[in-house]
This record gives structure tokens, sequence and C-alpha cells, in this order.
């Protein structure tokens, strides 16, 4: 018994009563998953009043999203495209309706945050904030590795490195086969093609670390003739 009251009073203490009887479930709604997939975050609206309710909503970014990253709202009566950042909606006299956020990473990790500013009634506000955190599993990027492309291989002068789109080279570290670093290469302009000199290492076989500006490590094989 004494548990189930310990989980009512935690439900009733993330609900948050806004002026003019709007409830809003939570107010900061975390959004975290693989950079491989469509994310959501969601909310409830609930009406209080015994009149219905007319919501203008905007959606702001408080901290710049990764490239690529696209967003699409939808409040209780429509989803729209990532190109209509406001809208409005007329909820209920005593009804709910959920709003929620839903982001299309495109392979790349990073974080933001989105505000989806609220107005309604007479000079009220609101304001309802998702924390996006997006990273990749050890399944993507294991299948990720696997497109790295070092060309030529076997190498003599130069080699090309030919990452995979949105995962630029940042610093690119060479191995032995007993895992000593015996060449670093850091890359002022992080890219996803890349051209690097091999002159310096003795014929024999490598391991190439690339580090890139996601965060992302890769590891290819290199042979030096």
């Amino acid at each position: 018994m004494k548990s189930i009251i310990t989980l009512l009073s935690a439900f009733i203490l993330s609900v948050n009563l806004y002026g003019q009887g709007l409830e809003i479930s939570n107010d900061t709604v975390p959004i975290t998953g693989d950079a491989n997939s469509t994310l959501t975050g969601a909310t409830v609206l609930t009406n209080k009043n015994s009149q219905p309710l007319t919501i203008n909503w905007v959606e702001n970014f408080l901290t710049t999203p990764p490239s690529g990253w696209t967003f699409s709202v939808c409040d209780p009566i429509n989803c729209f495209p990532p190109t209509t950042t406001s809208g409005s909606f007329q909820l209920g006299a005593n009804d709910t309706g959920s709003m929620h956020l839903d982001i299309t990473p495109d392979s790349v990790t990073g974080q933001s945050v989105v505000q989806l500013a609220l107005s309604y009634a007479t000079n009220q506000t609101a304001n309802i904030i998702f924390n996006v955190d997006v990273t990749m599993t050890g399944i993507h990027l294991t299948a990720l590795k696997n497109k790295i492309i070092v060309t030529p291989n076997p190498a003599q002068n130069f080699v090309n490195l030919l990452m995979p789109q949105n995962y630029p080279a940042k610093e690119i570290i060479v191995f032995d086969l007993l895992g000593r670093p015996v060449k670093n290469v850091n890359v002022s302009s992080p890219a996803v093609n890349f051209r690097m000199n091999v002159r310096d290492l003795k014929q024999g076989m490598y391991f190439i670390q690339v580090h890139t500006a996601s965060g992302a490590v890769f590891t290819h094989s290199l042979n030096i003739n």
C-alpha cells in the first residue's frame, strides 16, 4: 500500500498546472535513442476549463541541432512537415490531447534542446522542453565501419580515406601490429575524403584508427609495400 501511495505521489508531482487551467503532464521531455531510428518525445495537455481553449505553439531551438536532423511537430489535431514551425489548435472543455516531437537524425549523433512555446487565453504562456540525445549503437557502428574505403591498399606513398557520409575524419592514428602508435595526423578541416602521406611508414601491416568530428571511432587495416 505504501508503494502505491509513493507512485501516486510521484505522478501527481510530475503534472504541471499553468494559468487558466492548462495542465501539462511533463514540461521537460527527454528524447534518447539511436541515430538510425526516428525518435519521438510526447506529453499530454489537459484543459481543466469548462470552455474550449485555443492554444498557439512555436518551435524554437535553444541549442543548434546537428546538420542533417529534421524535426516534425504533432499537436492534438495535426502532424506537420519539418518546414512548419508554428501552429494552433483548440482543446475542448475538460479534454486532453498529446503534443509530440518527431526527430529523424539521419545517422548523425549529437544533442539538442528544442522548445515548444505555448500561448493561450489572455497573456498566458507555457513551455515544453525536449532534451534530445542521439547516439549510435554498436550494431550500426559496426555496419558503418565496414563502409570505410582505404585506397590504394597496399600503398606506398599516399593513401586515400573515404569515410561514411556525416562522419568526417578529425584525427587519424596509425598503429603497428604491436599496438604502438607510429603516426598521428590531425585534420584541420574534418572531411569525409582525406589523403594521407604514408612515405614515412616502413613496409608491413598497420591499423588505421579514425576519430570523427561526431565522436565515433573507426578502424581499418593498412598494408604498406
